[in-house]
C-alpha cells in the first residue's frame, strides 16, 4: 500500500480484485458471515477469483501509478496533519447521558483491591512500576497506595485497597470509598449515582459533592493527573500491513520487504523490524519480526512467539515470565491467548518501553514510548512538532513514505537479527482492493476498540475489510489510543496548566515575566536552550510553608511543555523556586494559568536557564 507523497492512509474504492479470508486458531473469524456475499476466493492463495459482486472495491495502491477508474475516497483526509479536536478513546469509555448508558471508569479494575494481573515489574521499596503486556498501561505502586494509568487517558489512585479515585477518558470520575461502591461524577461534577463494580445501580443516600467525596479518599487527584500528562511520551509504532504512526503524528503506509530500522539513533532504545508478505497475500505485507536493542543485548520477538535474547532461546512462559538484564532493561513474556496472539515488553528504568503483540496470522503490532533524544531518526520518524515533516531519511530529508522507508533498509553489518531476509523481488505484483460491501463490518469493528479520527479507521478498515479478520483493530487501538492519549478538557479545566492550550498566543519569552492571568486563561511563552540541563524558575513570592507539590484546586500554575505540547515538568504553584528534571536542549513552552474560577492573579518569575 504505496502511499503518495504526502498522504496519510490512502484508500479508495474501484473496481479490482477480491480479498482473501482466513481462521485465526481458536475461532472462525466473525466477519465470515457478513463477507460471504462479498467475495469469491480462489483457495485462500491470495489470487483473485472469480467476481460476484458489482466492480467496487476498497483499494490501497502499491504505488502512485495505479490503475485508473471509478473512485471514492474513504474517511482519508489530504494533508498529513493530524485531526484535532478528535481524540480517540477506549471501548469502554461510554457516557452516562445516554439512558442505560454505565461510564467506563465504573468497570476500571484498578479501583480497589490490586488485580493480580501479571504484568513487568521494576524497583523496589518506595516505588515499583508496573507495565502490563498492552501498550500505554502501567501503574506505580507505592506501597498500599497506587496509581494506574490506562492507554486511553482513564486514571485510579488508591490510597488504600478501600479508598480510591477514577476518572475514565470521557471525564467521569468514581470514588470508591468503602472498597466496593463507586460514587461517580460527571465531567462537571455533578453526581451521576452509586454503581457496583459489575456496572449495576445501587441505591442510597444523596452523594456527596464532588471534591468532598475525593477529599475523603485521601487521594491527590491533582498530583494523579499531573502524572497522567507527565508520562514517557509515545515514541512511533506499526501495525497492520503495515500502517505506521510517527513520534511526532505523522501517518502513513508502505509495502516493502525486508529489514528496516524503525528506531535508530538511540543505542539504548534501539528497534529494527522484519517484514514479509502475509500469509495468503502475496501483494501485502505485515511485520514478522522485531529486534529491540539496549547498548550489549538484543531481544528477537517473532510473530509466531519465539523469543531470543542475545541468540539464546527464552523458554516459553506459563503464563508469565519476567527477565532481567544487569544494567538494562527488564523482558516480559506472556503466553499466547486464545486468539493465538502472543505478547512481550522490554521496559527500561528510565520509564520508556517497546511492547509488542505477536500473532502468527496477523503480523505483529510494534508500540515504543521512550524520551525524547536528539538525533533519532528511522521509520518512526524524529519526533518533531510538525508532523509533515517527522518523517526523514537518512541525511535528513523530509520526502515521501517509500522513499524514506527504502533509506531506512537494515545493511547486514549493522542489523540486530540473527537472520538476514532481504526485500521480495517484484513486491508487491498487483493492486490490493478490498470489496466496498466489506467496509460496514469493517467500519464497526474498528469504532468498537474506540477508533475515532478519519485517519485511523481507513487504515483500520482497509486491513478489516482486506482479511475480514476484527483482531486487526486491536492493533490499531494498540498505536493509536497512547499516541493521542490526554486528559478530558471538561476535567482538565479543573486543574490549570494540566495541558497546554492550544488557543494561547504564544510570544518570546521576556527577561522577566510579569503577567496578570484571568481565571480560566493562559499565556504562553517560548523559549530555547542550547544546552542540556534543568530550566529554573524563580518567582518573586515565596511558597507558603503548607503549600502542595502540585497545585490543588483550582489555583493558578505554571508547567513547561515541549515543542509537541507534552509536558516535561509537573504542574508548579506560582511561588518559590521550582525547577524541571534534567532536559535535553531545544525548544520548549512555559504556561502560565490563572485560577479556574474567580479572579485575575498576577505572577511574576524569572527563568533560568540551562
Amino acid at each position: 500500500m504505496s502511499v503518495p507523497p504526502a498522504s496519510n492512509w490512502n484508500i479508495a474504492v474501484r473496481s479490482g480484485n477480491h480479498a482473501c479470508m482466513h481462521r485465526r486458531r481458536g475461532t472462525v473469524v466473525r466477519a465470515l458471515a457478513a463477507l460471504a456475499t462479498v467475495a469469491v476466493v480462489a483457495g485462500c492463495t491470495g489470487q483473485p477469483g472469480e467476481p460476484v459482486l458489482p466492480p467496487t472495491t476498497t483499494s490501497a495502491s502499491p504505488s502512485p501509478s495505479a490503475p485508473s477508474g471509478p473512485t471514492r475516497s474513504v474517511s482519508a483526509p489530504t494533508t498529513a496533519t493530524p485531526p484535532t479536536g478528535s481524540t480517540p478513546t477506549s471501548a469502554t469509555s461510554g457516557t452516562a447521558s445516554a439512558a442505560g448508558t454505565v461510564p467506563a471508569v465504573v468497570r476500571l479494575q484498578w479501583l480497589g483491591k490490586r488485580p493480580s494481573t501479571p504484568g513487568v515489574e521494576i524497583g523496589s521499596g518506595s516505588t515499583i512500576e508496573w507495565q502490563s503486556r498492552n501498550a500505554g498501561e502501567y501503574a506505580l505502586i507505592h506501597g498500599p497506595a497506587r496509581q494506574w494509568f490506562g492507554a486511553d487517558g482513564s486514571a485510579v489512585g488508591c490510597a488504600s485497597d478501600i479508598k480510591c479515585v477514577g476518572v475514565d477518558a470521557a471525564g467521569y470520575t468514581a470514588v470508591v470509598l468503602d472498597g466496593r461502591t463507586r460514587l461517580v461524577y460527571r465531567p462537571d461534577g455533578q453526581a451521576v449515582g452509586r454503581f457496583a463494580a459489575d456496572g449495576r445501580r445501587v441505591a442510597g443516600p444523596a452523594l456527596p459533592s464532588w471534591s468532598a467525596a475525593i477529599a475523603e479518599t485521601g487521594v491527590d487527584l491533582a498530583a494523579l493527573l499531573d502524572q497522567a500528562t507527565t508520562g514517557v511520551p509515545f515514541a512511533g509504532g506499526i501495525t497492520g500491513d503495515p500502517h505506521v504512526l510517527t513520534a511526532g503524528g505523522r501517518r502513513y503506509s508502505t509495502q516493502l520487504t525486508g529489514q528496516y530500522y524503525a528506531r535508530s539513533g538511540d543505542p539504548a532504545h534501539a528497534v529494527q523490524v522484519r517484514l514479509e508478505p502475509l500469509p495468503h497475500q502475496p501483494n501485502v505485507s505485515v511485520v514478522t519480526a522485531v529486534a529491540v536493542g539496549s547498548i550489549g543485548s538484543v531481544l528477537e520477538y517473532t510473530a509466531q512467539g519465539a523469543a531470543t535474547l542475545d541468540g539464546t532461546v527464552l523458554p516459553a512462559p506459563e503464563p508469565f515470565r519476567q527477565v532481567s538484564i544487569p544494567g538494562g532493561p527488564d523482558i516480559g513474556l506472556w503466553a499466547a491467548d486464545a486468539e493465538g496472539t502472543g505478547r512481550a515488553a522490554v521496559v527500561w528504568p528510565d520509564g520508556a518501553s517497546v511492547v509488542l503483540s505477536a500473532s502468527a496470522v496477523l503480523g505483529m503490532t510494534v508500540v515504543v514510548s521512550a524520551p525524547r533524544v536528539a538525533g533519532v531518526s528511522g521509520l518512526f520518524g524524529v519526533g518533531g512538532p510538525d508532523p509533515a515533516n517527522d518523517l526523514q531519511d537518512r541525511q535528513g530529508a523530509a520526502l515521501d513514505p517509500d522513499t524514506v522507508a527504502r533509506d531506512w533498509a537494515v545493511k547486514d553489518k549493522d542489523s540486530m537479527f540473527s537472520e538476514q531476509v532481504g526485500p521480495t523481488l517484484g513486491f508487491p505484483s498487483a493492486l490490493v482492493t478490498v470489496p466496498e460491501q466489506a467496509l460496514p463490518f469493517a467500519e464497526k469493528a474498528c469504532r468498537a476498540v474506540g477508533l475515532t479520527t478519519n485517519d485511523d479507521l481507513t487504515a483500520c478498515e482497509f486491513d478489516v475489510g482486506l482479511t475480514g479478520d476484527d483482531g486487526f483493530a486491536l492493533g490499531h487501538a494498540a498505536m493509536a489510543l497512547p499516541a493521542d492519549r490526554t486528559v478530558a478538557p471538561e476535567l482538565a479545566r479543573r486543574f490549570p496548566a494540566l495541558l497546554l492550550g492550544s488557543t494561547a498566543e504564544k510570544v518570546a519569552l521576556p527577561e522577566i515575566v510579569n503577567a496578570d492571568v484571568a481565571a480560566g486563561q493562559q499565556r504562553v511563552y517560548e523559549l530555547t536552550t542550547t544546552e542540556q540541563g534543568a530550566i529554573g524558575l524563580e518567582f518573586v513570592s515565596g511558597c507558603r510553608d503548607d503549600e502542595p507539590q502540585f497545585p490543588s484546586g483550582g489555583g493558578a500554575a505554571v508547567r513547561l511543555f515541549d515543542e509537541q505540547g507534552h509536558a516535561v515538568s509537573h504542574r508548579f504553584p506560582a511561588c518559590g523556586q521550582p525547577k524541571t528534571s534534567t532536559l535535553p536542549a531545544g525548544r520548549y513552552f512555559l504556561a502560565v494559568a490563572g485560577p479556574a474560577s474567580g479572579g485575575t492573579t498576577s505572577v511574576r518569575l524569572q527563568v533560568r536557564l540551562p
